[in-house]
């Protein structure tokens, strides 16, 4: 167990997490986020959260919840303020815009009252969120700490505006604006760094590394029965199953999936698509009428299910689309198959291929490249001693090095070493020494 010690002792400060997605909404800042907020409060941290009335991606409101102005629940410690939000699917750019304004003008009023937080945390990918949480850490006169999750707006040009737009223009004034006066900004990828020291003029003394984690105990390859998950998926045998666990959106290049299970020559295949996103529809009926009866769409599930269906999956892709950009991300789901012990095939360059070299257990191929990963899959399929051999070499890696609990430690320090320099800067100012 990794203890949440501090430089400052036995300290406690009050966090406000300001964050659009949180459980039972899925992905990976929803769950980074309550993981880290768990920790935090176990410790003994105050730590209240600002986030939007769950709809995401389809824009529906969940089960069990309405979209009010300002709702109050307690989650495993944790003070949740779930607020009004536009709910509109995450399809069309206007659409996610006038979502995300909705969620900046509530978060920033729930975030101004309620008990003063010692530290403001924002975490994007939309800078919005950024927005909101600096101007309640100036109107509530704490530090501002943004974490980010993907670099905007330059993501955005791989599936959006051009270049040269208003809206890329703008969204980088904002950016760079909100990178350049944060107190600290959190970086989930070491290649975050270079871009926003290049291209922000950040100081890179103000830059802190907090990678994604796993959750070792939720993600446990020996608490399932294999046999049992794949009778309730209806997954006839002997099947081999490949799976695909995430957003099914613009970034991913999910149809590479579709076109290789045309390509693939094993018969046995099941290819299983989990989650649901921008491209899921059209790709669900592209899927219907090229006859591709192997592969099923599962649609959204909830989180607790995604360790059940990596435990009955034989290999798990993660995709990028070849875009320069994507060149910096590391897709969290990466640690969630590792810990499960499952061989990946990652379609990705940069950062991630970089990772999963590392881990020694995946098979990288070219973003975008259908024949590659065809072969890919065909290559682990006909050999389950290479699939068990390089499950176990991920688990070991990323048990070592990528667990919530630690990054919930590292970024709870960052957050303690901020309000002490407040604190410290602020008494100096008033002439104490």
């Amino acid at each position: 167990m990794t203890v949440l010690l501090s430089p400052m002792g036995a300290v406690t400060i009050k966090i406000l997490l300001i964050t659009q997605y949180f459980p039972p909404e899925m992905g990976a800042l929803a769950s980074r986020s309550l993981a880290h907020a768990t920790e935090w409060a176990k410790a003994g941290h105050y730590v209240r959260v600002v986030c939007g009335t769950p709809n995401f991606p389809d824009g529906k409101i969940y089960s069990g919840f309405k979209n009010r102005p300002w709702q109050v629940s307690t989650m495993a410690g944790i003070h949740v303020i779930r607020v009004w939000v536009w709910p509109l699917p995450n399809r069309k750019g206007w659409e996610r815009m006038l979502n995300y304004l909705s969620f900046f003008c509530s978060s920033t009023i729930a975030g101004v009252f309620g008990p003063r937080p010692d530290v403001v945390l924002a975490t994007s990918p939309q800078l919005l969120v950024g927005l909101a949480g600096y101007i309640v850490s100036r109107l509530r006169r704490v530090p501002f700490v943004f974490e980010v999750r993907d670099l905007w707006p330059e993501t955005l040009i791989a599936v959006g505006p051009a270049r040269c737009s208003i809206l890329f223009r703008l969204l980088r004034l904002l950016g760079g604006f909100l990178y350049r006066r944060a107190d600290k900004l959190v970086v989930v990828s070491r290649a975050f760094r270079g871009v926003l020291c290049r291209d922000y003029g950040v100081d890179r003394k103000r830059l802190v590394y907090v990678p994604n984690g796993v959750d070792p105990d939720a993600f446990d390859p020996q608490g399932y029965d294999v046999d049992d998950v794949r009778r309730n998926l209806a997954i006839p045998k002997p099947s081999i199953v490949v799976s695909y666990t995430g957003t099914i959106g613009m970034c991913q290049g999910i149809g590479t999936i579709l076109e290789a299970a045309q390509l693939t020559k094993d018969s046995r295949l099941v290819f299983l698509l989990v989650g649901d996103g921008a491209e899921r529809e059209v790709l669900e009926e592209r899927a219907r009428i090229d006859g591709l009866s192997g592969v099923r769409f599962l649609g959204r599930r909830p989180r607790e299910e995604i360790p059940q269906i990596l435990a009955a999956s034989d290999i798990v892709l993660v995709l990028l689309r070849g875009e320069p950009i994507f060149r910096t991300a590391i897709p969290s789901k990466m640690f969630e198959a590792m810990a499960m012990a499952k061989p990946l095939i990652l379609s990705a360059e940069g950062e991630a291929r970089r990772l999963a070299n590392r881990a020694g257990g995946c098979l990288v191929i070219t973003p975008d490249c259908p024949q590659e990963l065809a072969e890919a899959v065909d290559t682990l399929a006909a050999d389950r001693t290479i699939r068990v051999t390089m499950g176990e070499s991920s688990r070991v890696y990323v048990l070592r090095t990528h667990t919530r609990e630690a990054s919930a430690s590292h970024l709870l320090n960052v957050l303690i070493r901020v309000v002490g320099a407040a604190r410290s800067s602020h008494f100096q100012g008033h002439g104490v020494r």
